[in-house]
């Protein structure tokens, strides 16, 4: 038998690293290896005479399936002739012997020969087990001989040196391979800031290309991952497609790490995606020091930062703050020079003030219409925005961001320190005795039916080691200096009894005032109640800000005690209805208390863009809800004419009941403000998937008739549906009032309309049932029918979810009379 040929045929060499069951090594054996040196690539393997195999490099990442281990193989050709690659593999082990099943990259598995005078790189990975380092790995080179006992010879071993990690030192170029091209990455430099939970970072890599070819680097992903293997995914800034040779870049990658982990060894390891496994490949691995918190740049100091990857100084020139009556007005002047040898790009900046407990808040600056900053030129910005009145500028710093091309990605470049010689008085809005503190955090006025009311949210602290009784507590309002003479009432946002040590306690003082009323300057006096009278303990200063703004895709998050939730907005619009016009919206709330309890109840108002106000009504949840139950709030209301839909603020709060016996009303707290913009409504036409209150509706078949007596007597028409209805179960509760309506719009001249309520989830007439494939007959009577009808030509189905008198059309189908009409199968 020709052994060359049976070699070949039964073994897939070192291009496909299938194993043979691991057999004892003979101590005969000759290893014709180097000694163990400092590093992997140190150590080589001869092969064939002048043809030595070495390990280039060697990192793990952890995936979805567990620790990946990704080694390549560098095998140099230096004699005079080709080098079969089948007659070759490897095999990888731990220290005890175990070995791991590996896999070749696909891109490699067309590489069987290394023709003289060349080198080929081969890359395996394998999953190891969870408690394997980089140090515990051992490489086997062996090659098939039918002269040896069980026909393979072992060339040798190379061994992981006990100390080694694989990771490159910060500022230390280390190479990496990728498309077969040698790249050099450094991790240059790092900004980071920090809050009570994360450390958010900005990592500066750069990339260079050292081989001779153009490299694609839109594969390419980073990860962050410490020393017990957890792993934090970094954006990156927008990766070239391509890295021209002898080119270089700059990435600039983010990362959230929490703050437990940011002592725990952290490395950068760079990756690419490898479409067949769908594997991140791990090509490297970077030293990550300790990411502290980076101290701003102080006052009157310049900071150098790279912009476009040149040198452009940046300094603070000054900071100031205007006080107004319920926030201030920041305004600072930013100075760059751009000290590099080629122009930048100062479009894309972005500033925001941090305070001390991570709060942010943006700035803005008229941009110039040149967007370019030369060599050696000087720019001025000045950044302008809004405040609280209790923001101290000398425990704030300035941050500077600057967006890739593509807007996706904003990087950390600089942090600046602040401060204000001259602090506006009364900052401070705090009563304090022995025992507890009173905060007062914030005044709001919120239009009511009829009337506004002023609205007082205290924060009490108790500062003491011990549990306190909740202090009995009211106040007064003063109105351009003068008290409003109306009676306040009291409500309590946390259900406590008492105090508990470092705890907090929430309460509202409120009073109802003419929504004519026209007021500049608002005050708060705190007064403690007495048996007969109230004693004045403290006048904070007036304020009435601008409630706090939310985003859509945000959650509200209510923190009371016995009340806390999470609630979002699933959807919100306004439509026009025969004339009216309505808005509709609907508002997950999850109950995030311990115990089964009742939810908050949700109420707001709507407001556009000049002032008009116009309460909607919120569906209650009266039953208890489950810890982590989610339940939906329906919000509606009829809009007035002029009300304009297309920019408004959407404010949603707790609404707390007030009052007693029929005097019950609800007061409005905690609101937060929601920018809406109204897009143009596109109904459904299919009748498919039509959501609402928790429901899913599906009408699949639609067809009508008209109901003839005795021949020549028009009683009315038929319009028959099949449906199907199904719940979200994932609610605990839905709205109990809704009902949807199905209206028929005959569509010759004279638009006869027809229009039938059903409830939904019961069974019978009037209901509409859950299920699939229900059958529901409807009856519009109508004797005069044939006065208001004289084409039949087409007729629309509309589908409403109406709240009493309010609805929101859903879908919307134009349909032939008397044919049977499938939406399912439209062309």
């Amino acid at each position: 038998m020709n052994s060359k040929l049976w070699k070949k045929v039964a073994i897939t060499g070192i291009t496909s690293a299938m194993f043979i069951t691991a057999v004892p090594i003979s101590n005969s054996l000759i290893i014709e290896a180097a000694s163990v040196q400092e590093t992997l690539a140190k150590q080589q393997v001869k092969l064939e005479q002048n043809v030595y195999l070495t390990i280039r490099d060697a990192q793990i990442l952890v995936q979805e399936e567990g620790k990946l281990l990704a080694f390549t193989v560098a095998i140099k050709n230096s004699g005079t002739s080709p080098i079969d690659l089948l007659d070759y593999w490897v095999r990888v082990k731990n220290k005890s012997g175990k070995n791991y099943k590996i896999k070749l990259l696909e891109s490699d598995k067309n590489k069987g020969t290394v023709v003289p005078g060349s080198t080929s790189y081969l890359t395996y990975y394998a999953y190891v087990d969870t408690q394997t380092k980089i140090s515990d790995i051992k490489y086997d080179i062996v090659k098939w001989d039918f002269n040896v006992a069980n026909y393979e010879r072992l060339l040798g071993s190379i061994t992981t040196p006990a100390t080694m990690t694989g990771a490159t030192d910060v500022n230390k170029a280390g190479s990496f391979l990728l498309s077969n091209s040698i790249l050099s990455g450094t991790l240059k430099s790092y900004v980071a800031t920090k809050d009570q939970v994360n450390t958010n970072a900005t990592l500066r890599f750069e990339i260079n290309n050292t081989s001779a070819k153009a490299v694609d680097l839109s594969k390419l992903s980073f990860y962050v991952q410490t020393s017990d293997w957890s792993v934090y995914k970094a954006s990156a800034s927008s990766l070239q497609t391509n890295l021209a040779s002898k080119g270089k870049v700059i990435i600039f990658l983010n990362v959230t790490v929490p703050n437990s982990a940011i002592t725990k060894g952290l490395t950068l390891v760079p990756a690419v995606a490898d479409e067949t496994s769908k594997l991140d490949i791990p090509l490297g691995v970077f030293t990550v020091p300790n990411l502290t918190a980076t101290k701003p740049t102080a006052v009157d100091k310049s900071q150098t930062v790279v912009i476009n990857e040149q040198n452009v100084e940046t300094l603070v020139v000054s900071s100031d703050l205007t006080s107004s009556d319920n926030r201030q007005e920041a305004v600072i002047a930013f100075q760059l020079k751009n000290i590099g040898s080629k122009s930048v790009d100062t479009s894309n900046y972005q500033f925001l003030i941090e305070t001390a407990n991570g709060t942010q808040y943006p700035l803005e600056y008229i941009k110039e219409e040149t967007t370019k900053l030369l060599p050696n030129i000087e720019s001025e910005l000045q950044l302008k925005g809004y405040v609280p009145n209790d923001l101290d500028l000398n425990k704030s710093k300035l941050v500077m961001k600057q967006s890739d091309s593509e807007g996706k990605n904003s990087n950390i470049i600089g942090l600046y320190a602040l401060s204000s010689a001259d602090l506006p008085d009364n900052t401070d809005n705090i009563y304090r005795t022995k025992d507890y503190q009173v905060d007062l955090i914030s005044v709001n006025r919120i239009p009511d039916d009829t009337d506004d009311i002023l609205v007082a949210q205290l924060s009490i602290t108790n500062n003491t080691d011990k549990a306190i009784k909740i202090p009995s507590l009211s106040g007064y309002y003063l109105a351009d200096g003068v008290q409003v003479e109306t009676t306040t009432s009291e409500v309590s946002l946390d259900n406590s009894i008492n105090l508990a040590p470092k705890s907090k306690h929430q309460i509202a003082v409120y009073t109802k005032i003419p929504y004519t009323a026209q007021i500049n300057d608002v005050a708060f006096v705190l007064t403690q109640k007495l048996t007969d009278q109230s004693k004045k303990l403290y006048q904070y200063k007036g304020r009435l800000p601008e409630t706090v703004g939310q985003s859509v895709s945000s959650p509200y998050v209510v923190d009371n005690v016995g009340r806390r939730a999470s609630i979002h907005v699933k959807k919100a619009s306004i439509s026009e209805t025969q004339g009216n016009t309505y808005f509709y919206g609907e508002f997950d709330l999850v109950n995030k208390e311990i115990r089964t309890s009742n939810v908050t109840q949700l109420g707001g108002y709507l407001e556009d863009s000049e002032g008009i106000l116009v309460p909607v009504t919120f569906t209650a949840i009266a039953d208890k809800v489950l810890p982590n139950g989610k339940v939906l709030y329906a919000a509606y209301g009829l809009l007035p004419t002029g009300f304009n839909a297309a920019n408004y603020k959407m404010y949603v709060g707790q609404a707390l009941p007030i009052g007693t016996g029929e005097q019950t009303d609800q007061l409005l707290v905690s609101p937060v403000a929601y920018n809406m913009k109204t897009q143009t409504q596109v109904l459904d036409d299919k009748m498919q998937g039509i959501e609402f209150g928790g429901y899913t509706l599906d009408i699949t078949e639609i067809n009508s008739d008209i109901e003839i007596e005795n021949d020549f007597l028009y009683k009315g028409i038929k319009l028959n549906l099949k449906y199907s209805l199904a719940k979200d179960t994932s609610y605990q509760f839905v709205p109990k009032d809704q009902k949807v309506l199905v209206e028929f719009v005959d569509q010759g001249s004279a638009k006869a309309t027809y229009s039938k309520e059903f409830t939904l989830g019961a069974t019978g007439d009037g209901n509409l049932s859950e299920g699939a494939d229900i059958r529901l007959p409807i009856f519009y009577a109508d004797d005069k029918m044939m006065t208001k009808i004289n084409s039949f030509q087409t007729y629309k189905v509309n589908i409403y979810v109406a709240f009493g008198t309010n609805k929101m059309l859903l879908a919307s189908r134009e349909v032939k009379w008397f044919y049977a009409d499938r939406p399912l199968e439209d062309k």
